[in-house]
């Protein structure tokens, strides 16, 4: 998947201003996934969802359940949830991923192969969701094109401003018409990939001056700079 950094075989250098920009990355992806996981623990509406994700919340007393018996093991009926179901569930992985310091260290160091997959499944299920719960046939393309443009500008704004508040006020006017709960929860797990790839870049790249990438480039070095 090419919007998940993959493991390199060495480090690269990268320049303090860029380092310091997927710095804001990271911050903008933290922030994002706590104020859906906020926004969406607070939904009355779609009832169904409601009580699916209430269901959720008794049965993961313990989060290891989420780890040791998988995602349907939260649900008696298994592979036979509901696309209700599925999107309680997927907005309760985004918490588990990033609803605090623990988890959030927990998500910095998961395989790119997991968090591809888990980034995957859960769109595919926020996608059926969307669908069920509009009575109507999505485009998936303008569905994905639509997400990534309002996050973009999302993000554009956070930067200016340095606070969630602003994320806050824009995906609740999507809640204006509640059957919109896959789209904000689309917008966590975007803020998750960002966090995830940031945390990504500040493991594996060496921050140093600009002078110092200008002069490995002059050599034709192997110890390549990253510009990102």
């Amino acid at each position: 998947m090419k919007n998940v950094i993959q493991d390199t075989d060495c480090r690269g250098f990268i320049p303090h201003g860029v380092m310091a920009e997927w710095d804001l990355v990271r911050r903008f992806g933290r922030d994002m996934m706590q104020v859906v996981k906020r926004m969406f623990f607070a939904v009355q509406k779609p009832e169904a969802v409601r009580r699916s994700l209430d269901i959720i919340l008794k049965k993961s007393q313990d989060e290891a359940t989420l780890l040791l018996g998988g995602t349907t093991a939260l649900f008696a009926g298994g592979e036979d949830a509901t696309p209700e179901d599925s999107i309680a569930m997927a907005g309760y992985l985004m918490h588990f991923l990033g609803g605090g310091p623990k988890n959030l260290e927990f998500t910095a160091i998961i395989s790119p192969s997991h968090i591809q997959n888990f980034f995957i499944s859960n769109l595919g299920m926020l996608c059926k969701g969307h669908s069920t719960l509009r009575s109507a046939a999505i485009n998936l393309d303008k569905i994905v094109k639509t997400s990534e443009k309002r996050f973009i500008d999302l993000f554009r704004s956070y930067r200016v401003h340095l606070s969630p508040n602003g994320l806050e006020e824009e995906l609740q006017t999507l809640l204006h018409t509640p059957n919109n709960i896959c789209l904000v929860l689309w917008q966590g797990w975007l803020g998750m990939l960002a966090y995830y790839n940031s945390c990504r870049v500040r493991r594996l790249g060496i921050e140093a001056t600009e002078e110092w990438v200008q002069f490995v480039l002059a050599q034709d070095s192997y110890l390549l700079p990253v510009r990102c």
